[in-house]
């Protein structure tokens, strides 16, 4: 069972890597898995998009970073190479 908002499944929502792994997929086109989709679905609506987002930065501002985090030449949240 994974929680609305526990993107990463550590068992903790919303913490700086959920927000930033949300950000980053309704950013840049990312394939999410079920479990990431119904994690990342704020809103409830069944869609991951801009509308989870904007309820994100209701609650959080608009601080999340979005940037691509990189390992070698791949970025660990979509896999997209440098």
């Amino acid at each position: 069972v994974f929680a609305v908002g526990d993107i990463d499944h550590n068992g903790k929502a919303f913490e700086e890597t959920d927000l930033s792994i949300l950000v980053h997929a309704i950013k840049n086109p990312t394939k999410l898995s079920t479990e990431e989709k119904y994690a990342s679905d704020i809103n409830a609506d069944g869609k991951v998009s801009e509308a989870d987002l904007i309820k994100l930065n209701a609650y959080y501002g608009e601080s999340i970073s979005e940037a691509h985090t990189f390992i070698g030449n791949k970025c660990t949240i979509c896999g997209v190479n440098k």
